[in-house]
């Protein structure tokens, strides 16, 4: 399954993309144990060659949006996960003996499903990739206020 993530840029509202376009996203390893390799990339890029925008950001490697209360960054990150997974933006290959499939990860999300019995044998070939760009954040990251002591008691 691929999901086509200019489609999901262009489909947000504008205050949305409005939004999105002054934040940043940290992407982690941590699900392949790896948690030391992370990066901060924008939440939405800008395509190298053809400088169209799309959604930058997936369920298995975004870790948070920095910028954000944690909540708030989860919540963000949940709908955009799901409103990006819409059958609207989805393509599904099927693959085949001799069977060639290419895509452009800068644009693009996929998911291999599950779903056949016999053994496949699939040979990966990934080009090296660029560094995501697109506005710079608007926001510094999100720290929490200060309480005093007496305001401590009651938080």
């Amino acid at each position: 399954m691929f999901t086509n993530q200019h489609l999901a840029y262009e489909a947000l509202s504008p205050p949305m993309r409005d939004l999105l376009d002054g934040l940043t996203a940290v992407h982690t390893a941590a699900v392949f144990r790896h948690p030391e390799q992370a990066a901060e990339h924008p939440v939405i890029r800008q395509h190298p060659v053809t400088g169209r925008r799309s959604l930058y950001v997936n369920r298995q490697f975004t870790s948070h949006v920095p910028q954000l209360r944690r909540a708030e960054s989860d919540a963000l990150l949940a709908y955009l996960y799901s409103f990006s997974e819409q059958p609207q933006f989805q393509c599904r290959y099927r693959w085949a003996p001799g069977g060639v499939g290419i895509w452009d990860n800068r644009c693009t999300q996929h998911y291999a499903v599950n779903d056949y019995d016999e053994p496949r044998l699939i040979q990966r070939v990934t080009v090296l990739g660029d560094d995501p760009q697109g506005s710079p954040p608007r926001w510094d990251p999100y720290t929490p206020p200060r309480l005093s002591a007496a305001e401590a008691r009651f938080a």
